[in-house]
This record gives C-alpha cells, sequence and structure tokens, in this order.
C-alpha cells in the first residue's frame, strides 16, 4: 500500500468518524459512540502508517565510522585491487570490474578532490557516504517501509547495522538470497534479538572462519540489540 492510497484510507476514516460522532449528538444512541471509537483506532493506526511511509531514514555520522573504521583505508587513499583482483578505492568504492590501471592514478572521484588518484580520510568518507545512498540505503530502507517487514521497528542502530551488513555482503543478504536464507529468515519475522543473532553466523571466506568477519559482524550484532557503535570486539 503506498503512501497516497494511506491518506486516501485516512481522509475515509475520519468523515466516517465525523459521522458517526454527529449521529451519536443527535441521537445519544452507544453504538454511534462505539463507532465513532472504533474509527478513532484505525485512525491512529493509518496515521502512525503515513509517518513512517514519510520517513526518510538516512545512515548517522556515527554508522558511517563504523563501516568506514571496518573497511580501512588501504594503501594510503589510492587505488587498489580488492581481493578478488578489481579496482577499488577509498573505502571499498569499486572502480571497475578489472585491476587497476595506470590512468586511475590520475582521476578524480568527489568533487573538490584535492589530488588526483589518491583520497583524503574525509574524501572517502564522501564517496562512501554516496555509494551507500546510491545502491546500499535503499534495500536497508525498503525493509522499514509501510508494507517491508520492519515497519514498527525503526531505530537509527538497527538501520545503520544493516547497512553495514549490506555493504560488506551485499544488498541480497538482507533478503535471503542463497547462502543467507537466515538472514532472510530473520528479517522477516521483524525482530531485532534474531537479526543480531543471524548476523553471527556470516563469518566465513569461502570454508574458512576470518577473524576480521567474526569481529565485525559480532560488533553488528552488538549494536543492534545495544546501540554502541564501538568497533573493538573480543
Amino acid at each position: 500500500m503506498n503512501l497516497g492510497t494511506l491518506k486516501q484510507k485516512l481522509r475515509r476514516r475520519i468523515k466516517r468518524r465525523d459521522r458517526q460522532l454527529a449521529k451519536f449528538r443527535k441521537t445519544g444512541k452507544a453504538g454511534h459512540a462505539r463507532a465513532a471509537r472504533m474509527h478513532v483506532k484505525a485512525i491512529r493506526k493509518l496515521r502512525k502508517l503515513i509517518e513512517q511511509a514519510e520517513l526518510t531514514p538516512m545512515i548517522s555520522p556515527k554508522g558511517v565510522e563504523f563501516i568506514a573504521e571496518f573497511e580501512g583505508l588501504p594503501n594510503g587513499g589510492r587505488p587498489y585491487n580488492d581481493p578478488v583482483g578489481y579496482a577499488t578505492v577509498g573505502y571499498g568504492h569499486l572502480i571497475a570490474y578489472r585491476p587497476v590501471l595506470e590512468a586511475d592514478h590520475g582521476d578524480i572521484w568527489v568533487p573538490g578532490q584535492k589530488t588526483p588518484g589518491k583520497l583524503t580520510h574525509a574524501e572517502a568518507k564522501k564517496l562512501l557516504r554516496q555509494d551507500l545512498a546510491r545502491k546500499y540505503e535503499p534495500a536497508v530502507r525498503a525493509l522499514f517501509a509501510v508494507n517491508g517487514p520492519l515497519v514498527n521497528t525503526f531505530n537509527q542502530h538497527l538501520y545503520d547495522a544493516l547497512v553495514s551488513f549490506a555493504y560488506n555482503l551485499g544488498t541480497g543478504s538482507l533478503v535471503g538470497a542463497p547462502g543467507f536464507e537466515t538472514m532472510g529468515r530473520a528479517i522477516q519475522s521483524g525482530k531485532p534479538k534474531k537479526i543480531a543473532d543471524a548476523m553471527t553466523l556470516y563469518v566465513y571466506g569461502g570454508t574458512q572462519r576470518l577473524p576480521g568477519l567474526v569481529r565485525r559482524r559480532n560488533a553488528e550484532a552488538r549494536l543492534v540489540r545495544t546501540g554502541n557503535y564501538s568497533t573493538e570486539f573480543p
């Protein structure tokens, strides 16, 4: 149900409530009062859904710092090849599905970049925010939309943790893509505790349990449970 439909339903409910109130004032019959109260409850629910639909959550500055800390800034802000050999720069920004070329060392990725081919920490975070806003946040935001599984559970630290998870593992991880069925079911349950528990399962690179992923998943799960943005975890 989209925002326009919700607002139409709200207007109809308000009219029905007003009609019942007018009848009650005229006749004094309790049935009209009960009907008015029923419409009042529906109006409150619709207003809550509309408020949620109009909300456009964004990752917080602490959320950006959280992701940046785990991603790191390899090669001093210059282009590098990621673990599968793709040209990358900053906090995980994909340049192209190919190795780094000489031309990449003179490129510009953000407006006002001081040095061609090299990002400062601030510039890299700006590029990270752009990547999150373009690809990853829409997928997370959809979970909190009117018909999304997390519509009644929004809080900033849950949102930020899911953005971090999706940035690391891809947006398919949020919808139960192959290999992420447990996370998909946890999100569909609408229960943050189940989401946090599921996060800690995704710590393997192939068949190898990776300490860096263990630390990140534990920190993301703790962020969901407590709102603690620390990236330190035993």
